[in-house]
Parts: structure tokens; sequence; C-alpha cells
């Protein structure tokens, strides 16, 4: 077998195949292909057909630069069908009723074909997904640096197999599993994974907390961080400085670059299922309140006192950018607010979680964002969080 620079040329009856890494391209027409003679291509983890090949012969690469260009656009056709196809079925509903049974029944066939392209399309989307859940914190010899033990961890074990059923590609970190260095790790692989036309599922579920901004980007001097296994709780000179909580600072550099990567054709939902106010309310009332997430003490190095910004928006508007993937942000409550675990059946869930994974039963994570408006109206039927009031950020 010949092979230059790791690009292979195959001749297939009357056509030259030529095949680079994970595409394939006939660069000359051939009258006809024998498929006795030329064998179906896929990609390296076998998903997809790419190609024909046959036999192998010698020659230079001619033409194959072209190949990526190709595979791109296929993927942008794909996007398009999946709402042509909507269109269609949409139009097929909408017609009049007659009275000639052959052909409602012809009406019904093409329905149900076109329903089964949409859902094989619909699957066949590229679906990635970040989940990080924390129960149990480490217990630092200094009390005040320990977080208290919640159920995290509980959450992404819950929606792993709902989103895995959907057709997504799912990493879970948990525990002490979920380190500051394995959250950057599962967002270089998030990047990495990314295709044009992706929906990118991110989850964190564990304590939140304010930490003194220090680069003067923020309104009301207070970045959010989610707080990582090995992220201590306050300020300790010479011991810990902040260095292991994750910024929303840092995640919306992973956000702008995933957004990019996955462009106008994609879209990324991101859940906080956390809290950066803390309680002054643990145990006052029934056993479902016992566990919260967050702190009320804001992280400063300067000893800055934390006053949560009131700001009882339930939608916040983010900027649009040209060319990038919109957000859709989820968060289990207002920044002045706590976010209380609800107990179901013998476990502890964070509320935003568990509705999340109850309307996910039913619905498609897909391009269709009404499921988020469902999940906002089952928490505020729940009296068990009235004092907490989910928050969603969009760009579109």
């Amino acid at each position: 077998m010949v092979v230059n620079n790791n690009r292979k040329v195959y001749h297939c009856n009357n056509a030259k195949v030529y095949h680079s890494k994970n595409v394939a391209i006939r660069q000359q027409p051939a009258d006809e292909l024998s498929k006795t003679n030329c064998q179906r291509v896929t990609d390296e983890k076998g998903q997809r057909p790419i190609g024909l090949i046959g036999h192998q012969v010698g020659g230079e690469i001619e033409g194959v630069e072209k190949g990526q260009q190709v595979v791109d656009q296929l993927e942008k056709l794909r996007d398009k069908v999946v709402f042509l196809q909507a269109k269609k079925i949409k139009r097929l509903v909408d017609m009049k009723p007659t009275s000639n049974p052959m052909t409602m029944l012809s009406r019904f066939i093409v329905l149900l074909v076109i329903m089964g392209i949409t859902a094989n399309t619909l699957y066949a989307q590229n679906k990635i997904a970040l989940l990080v859940g924390i129960s149990d914190y480490p217990q630092y010899s200094n009390a005040d640096a320990s977080w208290p033990k919640i159920h995290g961890a509980n959450d992404v074990l819950l929606m792993k197999p709902i989103l895995q059923k959907q057709g997504f590609k799912v990493d879970v970190f948990t525990n002490n599993n979920a380190t500051y260095n394995s959250i950057q790790a599962g967002f270089e692989k998030l990047m990495k994974n990314a295709q044009a036309g992706a929906i990118v599922y991110i989850h964190f579920s564990g304590h939140g907390q304010a930490v003194e901004d220090v680069n003067g980007d923020e309104d009301d001097g207070w970045d959010e961080a989610f707080i990582p296994y090995d992220a201590q709780r306050i300020y300790q000179k010479g011991i810990y400085a902040g260095e292991k909580h994750f910024l929303d600072d840092e995640l919306n550099k992973y956000l702008n670059a995933i957004r990019t990567k996955v462009g106008a054709n994609g879209i990324v939902y991101v859940v906080m299922d956390a809290c950066h106010a803390g309680s002054s309310y643990r145990g006052e009332e029934d056993v479902d309140s016992a566990f919260v997430r967050g702190s009320d003490i804001g992280f400063s190095l300067s000893g800055k006192t934390y006053t949560p910004k009131i700001d009882k928006r339930g939608n916040i508007r983010l900027a649009a950018k040209p060319n990038m993937a919109p957000v859709f942000m989820l968060e289990a409550c207002r920044s002045y607010e706590v976010n209380i675990e609800i107990k179901q059946g013998n476990m502890y869930y964070g509320p935003l979680s568990y509705y999340i994974s109850q309307e996910l039963l039913t619905s498609t994570l897909f391009f269709d964002t009404k499921w988020i408006e469902k999940v906002r109206t089952n928490m505020d039927k729940d009296i068990r969080l009235v004092r907490q009031h989910m928050v969603t950020e969009s760009s579109k």
C-alpha cells in the first residue's frame, strides 16, 4: 500500500477516488461504480459513510484540498434539510381533508416518510455534552475554608442517560474527578469535538460563590464562580488565593470559542444549578431546605464584604454575535436568592436539574427552546421553591 503524506488514492472502475483522513472525493466521474468492486468508507468512528474506495493505485493526490470544503458544505446542507423537512410536514398537516381515501393514504405515507427522515437527521446531529456535579467537597482543618455537603453529583447522574438517549456524547466529572484542571480539560475536549452546526449542552451542579472582581469588568465589583472540588471557601494568605475558582470570565472565554466553532447554525445551552448568594435560611423550613447551594460570603483578597445586586429580571438578553452560535443560559435562581435542593423519593437534586430532566423525558433538546419556559413554569408551581426564581440569559 502506497501512502503519500497520509493521503491515499484509490481506483474504482473508471473513477479515481482520493482519500485523506476523514474525507474521500471522487475526482473524475465514472459511468458507473460497481458496489462489488468498491467498498464504503466511514470516518474513524464508523458513524457515517464518506465515500467509495476500491483498489489502491499509485500516483500523486490532486483535488484533495477541496475535500474538506465539500464536507463543510454538506454539513451546512444537512442543517438546512431539517428545517425544510419541518416545513414539508407543516404543509401536509395544513392541507384540507379530502373525501378520496387513496389521496389521504398517500398524504399519510409521505408524512411518515418525511418524519422518519427528519428524526434520523436529528439524531445524526453532532451533539456533545459536558456535565459537572459535586456532592462531597474535601473538609479542611479550617472549617471556614470547607464547603458543606450537597448533592450536585445526583443531578448529572440523572441527566446523563437522558442526554445519551437523545444521541449526545456525554463527558461527566463528579466529586474528586471534578477538579479545576479536570473541568478545564473537559472544556478543551468539548472545543475539539464541536463541529459546525452542533448542539452543545453544558451543566454545572454544585456550590457557587461571588468573587471580588480584580480586572474591573463587573459593574457591581464581583465576578461569579463555580466551585470545583479543590476550591476553598475563603482566602487564606499563603495557603489559598482563589486560583481554583472557575470564574465566569474563564467560562465566557470557553463559550466564545465553542460558539465560534459551532457557528450560527448550532446552539449552546449552559445550565448553572448553583448559587452565588448562599443562605441564611438553612434549616429554617422543612427537611428539603437542609441542603442549600452557595455561600453568602464573597471570596475577597481585600476583605471586601459581598452584597448581592438586586436584579429581578427573569429573562436577560445577551448581545448576539455574527457567525456565532446562540447561547441559552439557565440559572437556578436570581443573584440575591438561594438555591434550595429538593427531595424526590429518597434522593436530593438541584431543582433546576430535576425539572430539566423531567421535561427532557418528553422534549427533544434541539433548536426549539420552548422547553425552557416549561421548566420555569414547573419550578414556579413547586411550593418548595417559593423563594427562588429561575433566570435565563440568551442571545436570541
